[in-house]
């Protein structure tokens, strides 16, 4: 198949004064003749330029068929009508949570049959192999090196034809996580591309793009296993075409499952960062300090609309049958529950999930007992839970096996952020030393500041409005301290609820974040890299990785194992970040023994340890409601937090005791 020439592409892209004006600028700082760097420039853009022809779209679309085929895709078609106005008059930058290795190739199926126009992909140079590289680039897909700062030259390249396809009026697809997410929830955004885009839009005067956030949920994955043993330590399998293969035998083991693909809100770019209509220049820099300003403002209005992104993806994300069901499976201490006890305890959430407006898809599978049990077959079939009989002539009951709390985190995860604000309600009214507004709401915010990075957040005033929403659906009332013994009402409050999802969504963050907090107690005078994302560069403890199996510090290991899913690599790192930030003073160094960090990460594992055994007690009651069994008594806040500080800071090896 004969390539579309680029000649004329690459003239054009090389052609633009603020092309011309940086690769004279890096040359100079490279040491190198401007001919010499327009040299390189142009080879990096001879590997970089696709080109978009119909023959190479159809074929791609043809080897991508049976992979897309497993699933039944259904697309919202009025968001596609609004998308189709939008692109007539702007570029539309395609930005998907990415949690599947199909996810480029079931967008890319349902924007032919909305009749959107291909886009153009960026997407990393680890699935350049033939042929799909030498489809995809004829196809419309740019492969780049995951890391740019190397290479200043590569680095304009990218930015440059970047540049081209926003003025050709282009729409544009990338993955801003970087990756697939290894735990189910989205990862931080590698924002390099943004900010790309950003400087673009400008630079013009009245150029404009329109984010799309996109979420493809699907009901059942199938790489999730790989997914998760790669977050457990396993290395991480070269794309190749045996990989490809593997991929597709693996899709078709799980066929017959359904994708829900929902196109979030559509955000402007210019109205989202407040760039001024006026240009600042950024091709002729002016002095140092208006450099760094320019610098800084670019940034800013970088993690603008990366905030509105995540924003806007969490609203689109809908709830499965999947993932409510994992979510119950989760209550208690994940005792089996037979498909009738399921029914019940299911309509309680579909209620709650009603009452809120949370968006969900196919809840009708939940209505039926042939419709749950076929759902939960799927789940059996995709190795997240297991179904048990133990007697002859006992029902069938389901659960969620240790060795499978990772995978069916994964399903939960996707859409958990939905039932934050009323987990951190009920954990508020489990640790709360009474329930008067001003405990609620110091209580609160305080939760806020340590579950930040940990769990999806709003920001601290729509967190409190949310909380107080939550607290009123459950028969909250400023004041009832007072006119009840206290300080047991709380507890009693919690145990007349008809389910309590704390354990259930906050169990594995916050037991990760308090083995971390241990560990960094452990150190306190340790020297650290701030570059690290985990405690590998400053725990001497801390073994290299090896392959097949998650290498921790001592601590984690010796928790109480009631979420075994905190032990994971994402997790962990979160939870350290979370941890450090929390405790380390930014005004004196981490190394002086004449500063108190030792004693605030100390006392950062005690407040966690609170936290964790404020989950164990919600636990306990959920567990006690599914059994019918009375309602245990209620435990002392003051006598919860002594335990709990014995516990976070006496304990040699870090154990939080239950």
């Amino acid at each position: 198949m004969g390539r579309t020439s680029l000649g004329p592409v690459i003239k054009d892209v090389l052609g633009a004064p603020a092309v011309q004006a940086e690769t004279a600028r890096l040359a100079a700082q490279l040491g190198l003749s401007t001919g010499d760097a327009e040299e390189k420039l142009k080879a990096h853009l001879r590997l970089l330029v696709p080109s978009q022809e119909e023959r190479a779209m159809r074929l791609l679309h043809a080897i991508s068929h049976p992979v897309v085929c497993c699933w039944n895709l259904q697309a919202e078609r009025s968001a596609a009508a609004v998308l189709h106005r939008l692109s007539a008059r702007h570029p539309l930058v395609f930005l998907p949570a990415h949690r599947c290795y199909a996810d480029p190739m079931v967008l890319a199926t349902t924007l032919r049959a909305v009749g959107l126009p291909p886009t153009i992909r960026f997407t990393g140079d680890t699935m350049a192999f033939w042929p799909i590289g030498h489809l995809g680039r004829r196809a419309g897909s740019v492969f780049i090196r995951r890391n740019l700062a190397g290479d200043p030259l590569y680095a304009l390249a990218v930015r440059s034809y970047l540049r081209y396809a926003v003025r050709q009026g282009h729409n544009l697809e990338w993955y801003p996580e970087g990756g697939r997410s290894r735990t189910g929830r989205l990862r931080p955004f590698q924002h390099g591309l943004i900010r790309d885009l950003v400087d673009v839009l400008d630079e013009s005067p009245s150029g404009d793009a329109y984010v799309v956030p996109v979420t493809i949920a699907y009901e059942l994955l199938p790489d999730v296993e790989r997914l998760v043993a790669e977050d457990a330590g396993f290395i991480k399998s070269a794309r190749g075409m045996r990989w490809l293969i593997d991929q597709c035998r693996t899709s078709r083991r799980l066929r017959g499952g359904r994708a829900w693909i929902s196109f979030g809100t559509p955000f402007s770019i210019r109205e989202c960062t407040g760039l001024p209509q006026a240009q600042r220049s950024a091709d002729v820099p002016g002095t140092s300090r208006e450099a760094t300003a320019t610098q800084a403002s670019g940034w800013r209005a970088t993690h603008a609309v990366g905030a509105e992104l995540a924003r806007r993806l969490q609203a689109s994300t809908p709830v499965t049958p999947g993932c409510l069901l994992i979510l119950l499976l989760n209550g208690g201490h994940r005792e089996p529950r037979d498909v009738w006890q399921i029914m019940r305890e299911l309509k309680p959430l579909m209620a709650f999930i009603s009452d809120r407006a949370i968006p969900a898809v196919n809840m009708r599978s939940l209505t039926s007992q042939g419709e749950v049990q076929r759902t939960l077959g799927r789940l059996i079939r995709a190795g997240a839970i297991t179904a048990e009989t133990p007697k002859p002539t006992s029902p069938r009951r389901y659960r969620i096996g240790p060795e499978q709390a990772h995978l069916a985190a994964f399903y939960q995860e996707q859409a958990v952020h939905w039932f934050v604000p009323r987990a951190v309600a009920e954990l508020v009214l489990a640790t709360a030393a009474n329930s008067t507004v001003a405990t609620v709401e110091s209580r609160a915010l305080r939760l806020h500041g340590v579950l930040d990075g940990l769990v999806p957040l709003s920001e601290p005033t729509a967190f409190l409005e949310a909380l107080h929403r939550e607290l009123a659906a459950m028969g909250w009332t400023d004041g009832e301290v007072d006119a009840v013994v206290a300080p047991n009402s709380p507890t009693r409050l919690l145990a007349a609820q008809p389910f309590l999802l704390a354990h259930r969504v906050l169990g594995a963050p916050l037991e990760a974040a308090l083995a971390a907090a241990n560990a960094l107690a452990r150190n306190d005078v340790q020297a650290r890299d701030p570059q690290a994302t985990d405690l590998q560069a400053r725990d001497p403890q801390m073994e290299a990785p090896q392959a097949g199996a998650l290498q921790l510090p001592p601590g984690q290991g010796a928790l109480s194992g009631r979420w075994p899913e905190s032990r994971s690599r994402e997790r962990w790192r979160a939870a350290t970040v979370a941890a450090d930030k929390a405790t380390t003073s930014e005004k004196t160094a981490i190394t002086d023994k004449a500063d108190p960090c030792g004693e605030r990460r100390r006392a950062y594992a005690a407040e966690l340890a609170v936290l964790v055994h404020g989950l164990d007690l919600t636990a306990d009651l959920d567990a006690r409601a599914t059994d019918g069994a009375p309602a245990p008594l209620p435990l002392a806040d003051s006598k919860l937090a002594a335990s709990s500080s014995h516990d976070a800071s006496s304990n040699d090896e870090g154990q939080a005791n239950p």
